[in-house]
């Protein structure tokens, strides 16, 4: 089977909230090893704020220096019809420009998603403490032991105290991404 083919990856796109939500409750963090150096297809689940501002993308991961452990991110905005199953074709060409939202990837450590690797688009020192992606936090789980191709993720937005749930991402593995390299 192809990279970024998967149906279990196309199952979870198609599955109502309530499965992509016990399947973030289930699961673990994926190993911060197997995601370093990687490029995954993204769907973002809809109805959900996501889902209209980036519907279809790729998210990369990188190591951070020698010795593992701390990852960096980004994220490639895509088009193509045939939703998931379909073609999936990078928005923004040329070296560099087509990454966007940066982020900072490490244990989550506690709150709903104690086993998670949290996804922080606001220490990546990229992003204006203005911009609305510095309160964006995304908790990435692996549902399935057996499978550490297909993930889920749970987007929320925090300002202070308070979170709010903006949606959920199931992203499969995809391609090696040249960032870090």
């Amino acid at each position: 089977m192809a990279r970024g083919a998967s149906p279990a990856f196309e199952a979870l796109c198609a599955a109502p909230p309530r499965v992509t939500a016990r399947a973030m409750l289930a699961g673990k963090g994926p190993a911060m090893d197997s995601i370093a150096g990687w490029e995954f297809r993204a769907w973002c689940a809809p109805p959900s704020l996501p889902s209209v501002v980036l519907g279809k993308h790729r998210k990369g991961f990188y190591a951070l220096g020698r010795g593992g452990g701390a990852l960096g991110g980004y994220v490639i905005p895509c088009r193509g019809g045939g939703g998931p199953g379909g073609r999936w074709i990078d928005r923004l060409r040329g070296p560099g420009a087509a990454r966007l939202a940066w982020f900072l990837a490490g244990p989550a450590g506690g709150g709903r998603y104690p086993g998670a690797v949290l996804l922080d688009y606001g220490r990546a020192g990229k992003v204006p403490g203005w911009s609305p992606l510095a309160g964006l936090r995304e908790y990435l789980v692996q549902p399935w032991d057996d499978d550490p191709d297909v993930l889920v993720s749970a987007i929320e937005f925090r300002a202070g105290s308070q979170a709010r749930h903006l949606g959920t991402c199931v992203l499969v593995r995809d391609r090696q991404g040249t960032v870090g390299l």
